[in-house]
């Protein structure tokens, strides 16, 4: 049996370390770690590792002196080094592959962008070594160049894809965390004015209420979007009380529908009875649904969220009156990080995160989520959600999101 590959992080941050660590091991390679220039010199010589993840501020000597030292050994010559840093300016990309680096990586990363480098330079590196023992003839090996060339091509461009959608992503989040919770701070200050009537204090704590509840929705989103793209997205199936799942997410966003104007109402068929599914994943999926439908929905408009049995399936409907969307549109809504607005500013909230995170779970459940819609005559989102067996203690039971677990034993 081959042994796995041999990767050398050299990072003096404890915490980055651990991780790269244990995300790498958790994909299959063999992981050692150094946290200093030093100290990776010392185990790359003993250990002779496939490749090295070598941060650039290390104490003493930093990551471009270690690559030149790691580069001038024989033994190590070929290994390539990835670098990872939050400098990104020209001189220091410059300097890293003048000292010998093949790659670069900013900080903060992405565990599949890491893992994507990675897989993509160990199979060069395999590759080069192919070419250089078998020695076959120039038509082969030129073959092989253009085909790791396209190769390479499609990799980079995934990888710029990535590199696109991380900034996307911290500049949106940015606003995201430091609009709600600058104003959670503010009401907070305002309200410890013991001067203030008691209206005004009530009316200044319901807003921090919105405020935080607004932080953790998006919060939940994002660790969601990020157990999804890490690929650690699991069900735990029990059986659901819908209605109540139903009725109290729309308790939940109740407060910003009535800023509105707007009804909201819940339809369950009777003959739906408690369903086997994810409680929490399905709580994310009609938290998302109705939160677009608010946000998207004119003032004193109506929605309705209904829920019945269909072939050994649920079906769940959330029916908005709002403008309605285009085939343009329908085609990018599930899109991380799209939003229809136009123009430099954004009309809506959020970061483009919640239908591509209700896809993404709609599928983990083998599921299929349709929309029908037509510019001026509202959108309804539909998700079908077959049957599953339930997992784990066959006496647990869900209601409002909730796990209950009930150990008294039946009567036969």
């Amino acid at each position: 049996m081959d042994q796995p590959e041999k990767i050398l992080v050299v990072e003096d941050e404890p915490l980055q370390r651990r991780s790269l660590r244990a995300y790498l091991e958790s994909v299959g390679f063999q992981v050692i770690e150094a946290k200093s220039g030093e100290e990776g010199l010392e185990i790359g010589l003993r250990e002779h590792p496939d490749l090295v993840l070598l941060d650039i501020n290390l104490p003493g000597m930093n990551g471009f002196e270690t690559c030149r030292s790691l580069k001038a050994l024989p033994e190590l010559s070929d290994t390539p080094v990835i670098f990872l840093s939050v400098l990104t300016d020209t001189s220091n990309l410059l300097e890293a592959f003048s000292s010998g680096g093949v790659d670069y990586v900013s900080k903060p990363f992405l565990f599949s962008e890491i893992k994507a480098r990675v897989l993509m330079h160990l199979e060069l590196r395999k590759r080069r070594r192919q070419v250089a023992d078998s020695q076959k003839n120039l038509q082969d090996a030129l073959a092989e160049v253009r085909e790791e060339q396209r190769f390479l091509i499609k990799v980079n461009e995934r990888l710029r894809q990535s590199e696109k959608t991380k900034s996307h992503f911290i500049d949106h989040m940015r606003n995201e965390i430091n609009d709600p919770l600058g104003a959670i701070l503010g009401l907070a200050d305002e309200i410890c004015d013991p001067r203030l009537p008691g209206e005004l204090v009530w009316a200044l704590a319901n807003r921090i209420k919105a405020e935080a509840f607004h932080l953790d929705f998006q919060f939940r989103n994002i660790f969601c979007a990020a157990e999804l793209e890490a690929g650690e997205a699991s069900l735990s199936v029990a059986m659901v009380d819908v209605e109540s799942v139903l009725r109290d997410v729309v308790t939940a966003f109740a407060a910003g529908a009535q800023e509105k104007g707007q009804t909201l109402e819940v339809h369950v068929a009777q003959g739906i009875g408690p369903f086997p599914t994810d409680a929490e994943k399905l709580r994310i999926i009609l938290a998302n649904l109705l939160a677009n439908a608010i946000e998207f929905s004119p003032k004193g408009g109506r929605i309705d969220l209904r829920a019945f049995p269909q072939s050994e399936a649920m079906v769940i409907e959330v029916e908005d009156d709002g403008g309605g969307l285009s085939e343009e549109d329908v085609s990018i809504i599930f899109e991380r990080f799209r939003q229809l607005d136009s123009g430099t500013s954004r009309a809506h909230k959020g970061q483009g995160l919640g239908l591509a995170v209700v896809k993404a779970l709609v599928e983990l459940q083998d599921g299929q989520i349709l929309v029908d819609t037509e510019p001026g005559h509202g959108s309804t989102f539909t998700c079908r959600l077959p049957l599953r067996p339930q997992t784990g203690n066959p006496d647990t039971f869900a209601f409002d999101g909730n796990l209950f677990i009930f150990d008294e034993p039946h009567e036969s």
